[in-house]
C-alpha cells in the first residue's frame, strides 16, 4: 500500500511513505511498540501530514493510558477528505492490516527520522545558497547560522533518553558516589559543596578586583591537572595574558618564591629565575586545557565550538569535562530580546544552563556585581548585587560570591592616627585572604570560605598556606 498524493510538480525530498505506514501499522497492532520508538521520532519528524496527525493521535492516547485502534482513533478522524476512494477510518484499519510485525518498529522510527534529517539539511544547503547571493549579509553571518543548524542536526540525531522509571532513579542516585566529582581546587569548598559535577552550572560573581579571573584559572589548571578536559573562554583576556597566569600560578611556592605574572608579560623575569621557569613550563606539556580568545561569542557561538570540541577529542579517547567562561557580560546576546537587558541575560543564562546538561560538562560562568554594592558600608556582597539578579539566580546550581577586604581597606584613610594603625594592622592581616561567599546552592547549605590568594601571581590556595607562605 502507497500513500503519495504530493503533486509530482514539487521538488522531490528525501521520504519513506511506506516506512510512515509500517511504524504507524506496527503501533496500532501492539501499542506497547509505542516505548521502543517515543525517544527516537516525534510528530515533527513524519513527511505525510496526515501520517504525522495519526501519529499526535496514538501518541495523546497512550499518554493518558487508553488503548489504541483504528476503531479508538476512528471518532477523531470521521470528518476528513477520503485517502484516495477510502475515508481515513478505513485507512486506519488498512495500515493495521498490512503491517507484518512489531519488532522492527525502532528501526522504522530511526529511518523515519533519517529521512527527515535528509529533508532539513537539503533545507539548510538552499538557505546557504539563497543567503551567499545576498551582499547585505556577510559571509560570517550566514556561515554561523549554517554551521549552528548543522551542529543541531548532528547532536539532535543520535537519540537520548530523557524518560525513566523511578526505579532507574533510584538506582541511579545510588550509584552517584561511583562518580567522583570534580574539585575546585580548594578543599574547603570541596566540602561543602561535594564538588563539581557535570551538568551543573555554576555562577561566579564580583565586583573588579576581587579574584573572578584569578578563581577561573585556578579551578581551570586544578581540573586539567587532575587529568579532566577544560575549555576555557577568555573573552577578556589574550592567550599571552592567560598563559602568563597560569605559568606563575604553577610556579608559586611561597610569596619569596614567585614569578608575578606580569613581570612574564613585560619580559622582567630576573636571570635567576629564569631556568626554573622554563621547568615549570614543561610541566603543561599533555593538559588537556584549552584556551578560545574569541570576542563577543553568542551562546550559540559557544555551544557549536563546543560540540566540535568534544567530538574532537573523544576521538583521541579524552573528554570535555568543563566548560569556563571569563565573562558572561562580554557574550554577545541573540536579536530576539535587543535592547531588553533582563531578558538578554536571562537568554544567555538560561542558553548556558541547557549547555550544561546537553553535553555533560560542568559549565562555569563568571559575572561582574554591579555597583551598588560600592555605597553600602559593608561592602560584602548579595545575591541582590548580582545584575539581572532574578534570572542569574534561578538559573545556577551553585553562586559563589567573592569579596575581599583588603581591597576596600586599602583605600581608606583616616586622619586620626590610631585608626589608621588599626586600618593598617587589619590590612595586613587581610592581605591574602579571598572570602568565597555560597550565596546559593540548590543542593547544600549556603556557607563562606576563606582562601590564601596571591593576586600578583594570580595565586589561589587553601586558606592554610597563608602561615606557610
Amino acid at each position: 500500500m502507497s500513500l503519495d498524493y504530493h503533486h509530482e510538480t514539487e521538488p522531490q525530498q528525501p521520504h519513506g511513505i511506506a516506512v510512515e505506514q509500517d511504524l504507524l501499522g506496527a503501533l496500532l497492532i501492539n501499542n506497547e511498540a509505542w516505548w521502543g520508538v517515543a525517544d527516537v521520532v516525534t510528530a515533527d519528524h513524519f513527511y505525510d501530514p496526515l501520517h504525522a496527525r495519526i501519529f499526535e493521535a496514538i501518541a495523546d492516547g497512550i499518554g493518558k493510558g487508553r488503548a489504541v485502534t483504528p476503531v479508538t482513533l476512528g471518532p477523531a478522524f470521521a470528518g476528513e477528505d477520503n485517502i484516495g476512494d477510502v475515508p481515513v477510518p478505513v485507512y486506519l484499519a488498512r495500515l493495521m492490516g498490512s503491517a507484518t510485525t512489531v519488532l522492527n518498529a525502532p528501526h522504522y522510527a530511526e529511518t523515519v527520522r533519517e529521512m527527515w534529517t535528509r529533508r532539513q539539511m537539503m533545507a539548510i544547503g538552499e538557505h546557504l545558497v539563497q543567503e551567499a547571493r545576498n551582499f547585505d549579509v556577510a559571509p560570517s553571518q550566514t556561515g554561523a547560522i549554517v554551521a549552528e543548524g548543522l551542529e543541531n542536526i548532528v547532536a539532535g540525531h543520535a537519540s537520548e533518553k530523557t524518560l525513566a522509571m523511578i526505579d532507574e532513579v533510584v538506582q541511579a542516585a545510588l550509584q552517584m558516589d561511583a562518580v567522583k566529582p570534580m574539585t575546585w581546587g580548594l578543599e574547603d569548598l570541596d566540602r561543602y559543596t561535594g564538588g563539581m559535577r557535570r551538568g551543573e552550572y555554576y555562577i561566579v560573581a564580583g565586583r573588579p578586583s576581587m579574584g573572578k579571573s584569578v578563581f577561573a584559572t585556578g579551578i581551570a589548571l586544578a581540573q586539567a591537572k587532575a587529568g579532566l578536559g577544560v575549555h576555557f573562554y577568555s573573552l577578556e583576556m589574550n592567550w599571552q595574558t592567560v598563559g602568563a597566569r597560569v605559568l606563575s600560578d604553577q610556579h608559586w611556592k611561597s610569596r619569596t618564591q614567585s614569578v608575578p605574572f606580569n613581570a612574564i608579560m613585560n619580559n622582567r623575569v630576573p636571570d635567576d629565575d629564569w631556568d626554573p621557569l622554563m621547568k615549570t613550563a614543561e610541566s603543561f606539556y599533555g593538559l588537556l586545557l584549552g584556551v578560545d580568545q574569541g570576542a563577543s561569542l553568542t551562546v550559540q557561538d559557544i555551544r557549536a565550538r563546543s560540540r566540535r570540541l568534544k567530538r574532537t577529542w573523544e576521538k583521541k579517547d579524552r573528554n570535555l569535562d568543563v566548560i569556563i567562561i571569563d565573562y558572561m557580560g562580554l557574550m554577545r546576546p541573540g536579536s530576539r530580546y535587543a535592547g531588553n537587558k533582563a531578558a538578554e541575560t536571562e537568554e544567555i543564562s538560561l542558553g548556558l544552563k541547557d549547555l550544561a546538561k546537553e553535553l555533560d560538562v560542568a559549565v562555569v560562568a563568571l559575572v561582574q556585581l554591579n555597583r551598588e554594592v560600592e555605597a553600602r558600608n559593608d561592602k560584602r556582597p548579595m545575591l541582590s548585587d548580582l545584575r539581572w539578579s532574578g534570572a542569574l539566580e534561578q538559573d545556577a546550581d551553585i553562586v559563589f560570591l567573592l569579596f575581599r577586604e583588603a581591597y576596600y581597606l586599602e583605600k581608606e584613610r583616616h586622619r586620626d592616627r590610631d585608626k589608621d594603625m588599626e586600618r593598617n594592622e587589619r590590612f595586613n592581616q587581610m592581605a591574602h585572604v579571598l572570602e568565597i561567599i555560597i550565596a546559593k546552592q540548590r543542593n547544600g547549605p549556603c556557607k563562606s570560605v576563606e582562601a590564601y590568594v596571591d593576586l600578583a601571581s594570580s595565586v589561589m590556595r587553601s586558606k592554610a598556606l597563608e602561615d606557610a607562605a
